[in-house]
């Protein structure tokens, strides 16, 4: 996977007048538009109506899959007070009070999850009701499966990749493969992020 340049221009608002650097890089704060599958460049107008210098988070990831980079990722973000000097934010597009992510959608939180902490270590991840009164990301955002998802071992396909190969390269079955990624058939697509094991 890789991420989307926005290229959006920040400038002075009402409430933000300059961007600043993020204190330290502690945490993950996991956000959802409340909304249609919008932009990054839709969220960067909406947040500079508010007075702010354009989009608060550092992420935005789509229905499809798509992430878009918002705020440059080494900056303060504006997304939850308690938050925005030691976290980086990651919205997906979308009401989870109306009905879930998709699963590619979910798939790209988990790939982009994985390279912070890559880069960061460990960082705690919370939702933005855990860190101030609000709803979001919604009620039907799948918590307890996106912790589980994390926890697990998985591949991103790529061409040439096949169920069978898979199976070979990590010493398990085309059977459990099936089973663990819910496939109907023996068929993967480029991008796909399999699980390949049930343990980390």
């Amino acid at each position: 996977m890789k991420i989307i340049e926005s290229n959006l221009v920040f400038t002075p608002g009402r409430v933000e007048r300059r961007l600043s650097a993020r204190d330290f890089t502690q945490r993950i704060a996991i956000h959802h538009t409340a909304s249609g599958d919008v932009s990054a460049e839709t969220v960067h107008g909406w947040h500079r109506n508010r007075g702010w210098m354009g989009i608060g988070y550092h992420y935005l990831v789509r229905q499809a899959g798509e992430i878009e980079r918002g705020r440059a990722e080494e900056l303060r973000g504006i997304h939850a007070p308690a938050a925005n000097a030691n976290s980086i934010a990651i919205a997906l597009a979308g009401n989870f009070e109306l009905r879930p992510p998709t699963v590619i959608q979910l798939d790209a939180l988990v790939w982009l999850i994985r390279e912070l902490r890559s880069r960061y270590g460990e960082l705690t991840l919370v939702r933005h009701l855990d860190l101030q009164a609000t709803s979001c990301p919604g009620r039907l955002f799948p918590w307890e499966q996106l912790q589980r998802r994390l926890q697990q071992r998985t591949h991103l396909v790529v061409r040439g990749d096949t169920l069978f190969s898979l199976a070979r390269r990590y010493s398990v079955t085309v059977e459990q493969l099936r089973e663990w990624n819910n496939l109907p058939s023996g068929v993967i697509r480029v991008g796909q992020l399999l699980v390949i094991s049930q343990n980390r």
